[in-house]
């Protein structure tokens, strides 16, 4: 089974593209997958990641991760 992901390219909005491990390590500027795991065991306001389809495919929404990041902002 094959996931499709909302992304602008094929017509979603940003706010509800889902972020790969890899686009939120870029995005945070972490270099590792543990510390995107530890920041999720540290931090309970952190966005939990979404299954995408296997059990091993995780994404997160970019707009609640927008969210965490910019907290006063709304997502408008």
């Amino acid at each position: 089974m094959r996931t499709h992901l909302i992304t602008p390219a094929n017509g979603g909005d940003r706010e509800s593209e889902v972020l790969t491990f890899s686009a939120l390590l870029m995005l945070l500027g972490r270099r590792s997958r543990q510390s995107i795991y530890d920041l999720m065991r540290r931090d309970p306001s952190f966005p939990r990641p979404r299954q995408l389809g296997s059990e091993f495919s995780i994404g997160w929404p970019r707009g609640e991760v927008m969210q965490w990041l910019h907290p006063g902002r709304s997502s408008s």
